[in-house]
């Protein structure tokens, strides 16, 4: 909230935006696993970035911002995808 009013404060366009972070595997193929799913559910992915996790060498957190974030969790919990806490992604 305070790097929002400094921004704003200095004139800078600023956004806030609802966004869903996973873990993946970090390894050739692990996002178009999830990928596939998200394009056999009809869930479009507006932007998406990544970095890795520092707790484990086979796990990179990517960030997500769906058309429909509501269908999104709900397909990605049935698929049994690690939709991780903001807190954990934070303190990485």
């Amino acid at each position: 909230d305070k790097a929002y009013m400094v921004l704003k404060e200095k004139h800078y366009t600023v956004r806030e935006t609802e966004v869903v972070a996973l873990e993946v595997a970090d390894h050739p193929g692990g996002l178009a696993g999830v990928l596939k799913i998200l394009n056999e559910n009809d869930i479009n992915v507006e932007y998406l970035y990544a970095f890795p996790e520092r707790e484990s060498v086979d796990k990179a957190i990517m960030v997500f911002r769906f058309d429909n974030v509501d269908k999104a969790i709900e397909v990605l919990q049935q698929h049994s995808i690690n939709i991780m806490e903001a807190r954990k992604v934070y303190n990485i």
